[in-house]
């Protein structure tokens, strides 16, 4: 598994991102670190969480794209991330 924490375009919106061998999903959790309220939620957004759920670098920049855009740089070294620990999810039964 790999995980990067990465900031966001605004100065208060932290971003993890990564890959998910178990779950073959890449991963992203963003939150807005000013919410210390229990009555709000500092998440923004949690993708990643089942198998296969986000299987691309391009589907993974889509969902992060309203918060940060992934460098070039960045998402080769996700795919290749990818290549070196492929997912070993099972498809689900039915």
């Amino acid at each position: 598994m790999t995980r990067y924490e990465i900031r966001g375009r605004e100065p208060h919106t932290a971003i993890v991102v990564g890959w998910d061998p178990p779950l073959a999903t890449f991963f992203a959790q963003v939150w807005d670190e000013r919410i210390e309220s229990e009555k709000e939620e500092p998440e923004l957004l949690w993708v990643g969480c089942f198998a296969r759920e986000v299987p691309t670098v391009d589907d993974l920049a889509a969902r992060v794209a309203p918060f940060v855009t992934l460098t070039p740089e960045f998402r080769q070294q996700l795919a290749r991330d990818r290549e070196r620990e492929p997912g070993r999810a099972v498809a689900p039964r039915k």
